[in-house]
């Protein structure tokens, strides 16, 4: 059984429990109590609250210092049934209490009572812990950047740049734990911190570990930046149907993995980028014409955009993708589907949570000296890297760009 009680107890009416949560400590072990201290009131509201005549300052201490007190109470009566007491603060929380320009969703205000309602069977901490609530609950207020593939390339060069112009935690991932590990050593030389991760997105199981870290550690993600991706290069001799397959698994329907499952956990106000090429564009002009409606389409579906990646795919591998009106580069191909797929999600993001203004963007890095791309390349991974950048630091409020292709900071026709 969990209990949670969100309520405000002034000195002056002393430290008795309430009746519920008495009787509820008296019946149960294993049990996890969180005691909800009004903290966006006393922070924001503090002058108004005291002519209304509502909760005090030490109304909150109150209950902070209740907790603490019943916790010590609980493990000396009962210290083998592991019944856990604790307070919480929720966080600023756009309710009718708080001001609406409050940055979390009462869903976000939800995470740290929840988290310490359901602490695992057998855990011995937190428990009455109130004095410092900042201290077990820091990270879930703390602001986090993720960028895909970034152990080299533009995605190094990425992270590079957000460790020194994001206000938060910075995470390198990679699918090789030593290569992304020596990647955040050679920045920490540099006199900047970025932190590690794991995650290969063509495995499944990395994409819902990674998730499932940054949801647990920090209420989920700020930024987002879909960075991995592959090419063949163009000397080599790989038949065109393994390059499709293999180019789209990872291109597309990999970086697709990662947006379902690290969407959800994209915060109020957070970003999302995904990095597509200018040869997305290219190879969408070399489409059928009813191939380039579809994919140009306001009403295209995800589930729509997955078919007709899979086809091509499939045609790839008969050897009949010209015939079905594709352009003869895998790459390409991938491209355009991590466009559309940006488009496509930009639109649910707008219907599905249109009061977080969460920004959903593809952009082009331009044609950067990397492994993938060659020396030959005008750009350095430093100045691919910009607008990338430019679309993850977008300012709080702007509601444009979202949902568009853009390419040196500039929205382009698609």
């Amino acid at each position: 059984m969990r209990l949670g009680w969100h309520g405000n107890y002034r000195l002056s009416h002393g430290y008795r429990l309430p009746a519920k949560i008495t009787e509820e400590i008296g019946t149960h072990s294993q049990s996890c109590y969180c005691f909800v201290p009004h903290y966006n009131r006393r922070i924001s509201n503090w002058n108004v609250l005291k002519q209304e005549g509502k909760p005090s300052k030490q109304t909150l201490l109150t209950l902070n210092v209740l907790s603490m007190i019943h916790a010590r109470r609980v493990s000396k009566e009962r210290p083998k049934d592991g019944i856990l007491i604790n307070a919480c603060c929720p966080g600023w929380v756009r309710t009718e209490i708080a001001a609406p320009g409050a940055p979390k969703s009462p869903d976000e205000g939800a995470i740290t009572p929840v988290y310490l309602a359901l602490l695992a069977p057998g855990a011995t901490e937190p428990h009455g812990k109130a004095k410092n609530l900042q201290s077990p609950f820091k990270d879930m207020s703390t602001r986090v950047a993720v960028v895909t593939g970034s152990n080299k390339g533009i995605g190094l060069a990425i992270v590079r740049a957000l460790c020194k112009q994001f206000e938060g935690d910075v995470y390198l991932t990679a699918r090789d734990v030593g290569r992304g590990e020596d990647a955040v050593k050679a920045l920490s030389s540099e006199g900047l911190k970025a932190m590690f991760h794991q995650l290969d997105i063509n495995d499944l199981n990395s994409i819902k570990t990674a998730a499932a870290y940054f949801k647990g550690k920090y209420g989920g993600v700020d930024i987002l930046i879909n960075n991995a991706g592959i090419a063949f290069k163009v000397a080599d001799t790989a038949p065109f149907a393994v390059q499709a397959e293999v180019t789209l698994k990872t291109n597309f329907f990999a970086t697709r993995d990662m947006l379902t499952h690290f969407l959800p956990i994209v915060k109020a106000g957070g970003r999302v980028v995904n990095v597509s090429s200018f040869v997305s564009a290219l190879a969408l002009k070399k489409c059928s014409s009813e191939l380039q409606q579809r994919f140009r389409s306001e009403d295209l579906t995800e589930e729509e955009l997955v078919a007709l990646m899979e086809r091509f795919v499939s045609e790839a591998k008969k050897g009949e993708h010209k015939e079905g009106g594709w352009p003869d580069s895998a790459y390409g191909t991938s491209k355009v589907g991590v466009t559309a797929l940006s488009m496509v999600l930009a639109r649910q993001v707008s219907k599905q949570r249109p009061n977080d203004g969460i920004l959903l963007n593809a952009c082009c890095p331009g044609w950067v000296r990397t492994d993938m791309a060659g020396d030959k390349a005008p750009k350095s991974p430093e100045e691919g890297a910009i607008t990338p950048v430019y679309l993850a630091l977008l300012p709080p409020g702007a509601t444009e760009p979202h949902g568009k292709f853009v390419s040196d900071k500039q929205v382009q026709p698609w």
